[in-house]
C-alpha cells in the first residue's frame, strides 16, 4: 500500500511539474456530468419557454402581491430589471442594479464558445431607466457592492438575479449577500447551464454555507433557473 501511494504521488508530481496547460474541455465535460446529476436530484416541474415567462411565473406564483428587495448583478442594457420593475409595481419594493458597464472583466468560455474580455460593454453608459425605486451602482462588484450596502437593511422579500455570466462574478455577490439570505429568498440565474460558471458558483456557494433549496422553475431549458432558499 505504501509503495502504491509513492507511485501515485510521483505521478502527481510529474503531471504538476510538466508545465502543460490545463485541458479546459475535460473540466467542462466533468461539469456537464455533475450538472446532469444535479438535474436527476432536482426534478423541475415547471419548464417555461423564455426568461420573461419565468419572471412572470415567479411574480404571479411565488412573490404575489408582496414587496421585494431586488438585486441584479449584471444589468447590461437593463432588459431584465425593466421587466421586474414592470411586473412588481409595489411602491415599497426596492431595486438595485450592479454593473461596470465596461463588459466582461475576463474571458468567458463555455464549451465551444469564448467571449473575450470586454464583451457586453455599453461603453460605460448605464441604461436610462426612470423609476424612483431603482438604484444603479456602477463599478466592478468587488469594488462597489460592499460600500453600497452600508446602511442597507433588509425590509422585503429578497430576490437576487445573477446575470454576470462568470464564476467569479457570480460567487462573489452571492457570498457578500449571504448575510441577508434567509428562507424564502429567491435566486434567479440567467446562464445556469454554463456548468463551469454560474452552476459551479451556485454549488460552491450552497455547499460552503450549508444551504438547502428547492428549484421553482426553469426556462431555456436550464439557461434560466429560479431557486428558493428553504433553510
Amino acid at each position: 500500500m505504501a509503495s502504491r501511494r509513492k507511485i501515485f504521488r510521483s505521478i502527481k508530481l510529474i503531471i504538476a511539474r510538466s508545465g502543460l496547460r490545463p485541458f479546459r474541455l475535460i473540466g467542462y465535460l466533468n461539469g456537464l456530468l455533475e450538472f446532469g446529476q444535479w438535474l436527476k436530484n432536482n426534478q423541475i416541474a415547471v419548464v417555461l419557454e423564455s426568461a420573461s415567462e419565468l419572471y412572470q411565473y415567479i411574480q404571479a406564483n411565488v412573490v404575489g402581491n408582496a414587496a421585494i428587495d431586488y438585486f441584479e448583478f449584471g444589468v447590461w442594457k437593463g432588459n431584465s430589471i425593466k421587466a421586474w420593475l414592470s411586473l412588481n409595481a409595489d411602491q415599497h419594493s426596492r431595486f438595485f442594479g450592479y454593473d461596470s458597464f465596461e463588459g466582461l472583466p475576463e474571458d468567458w468560455g463555455h464549451f465551444a464558445t469564448i467571449m473575450k474580455k470586454g464583451a457586453f460593454s455599453t461603453g460605460g453608459e448605464a441604461p436610462e431607466i426612470v423609476d424612483s425605486r431603482l438604484t444603479l451602482v456602477k463599478g466592478y462588484f468587488q469594488d462597489s457592492l460592499v460600500p453600497s450596502l452600508e446602511g442597507y437593511e433588509s425590509k422585503n422579500r429578497l430576490l437576487i438575479h445573477c446575470d454576470a455570466d462568470l464564476y467569479t462574478s457570480t460567487l462573489y455577490p452571492l457570498t457578500v449577500m449571504h448575510r441577508y439570505i434567509v428562507p424564502g429568498t429567491i435566486i434567479i440565474f440567467d446562464e445556469f447551464f454554463t456548468s463551469d460558471h454560474e452552476f459551479r458558483a451556485f454549488m460552491d456557494f450552497t455547499s460552503a454555507y450549508n444551504l438547502n433549496y428547492r428549484v421553482l422553475a426553469t426556462s431555456g431549458p436550464y439557461d434560466q433557473v429560479a431557486i428558493e432558499i428553504i433553510e
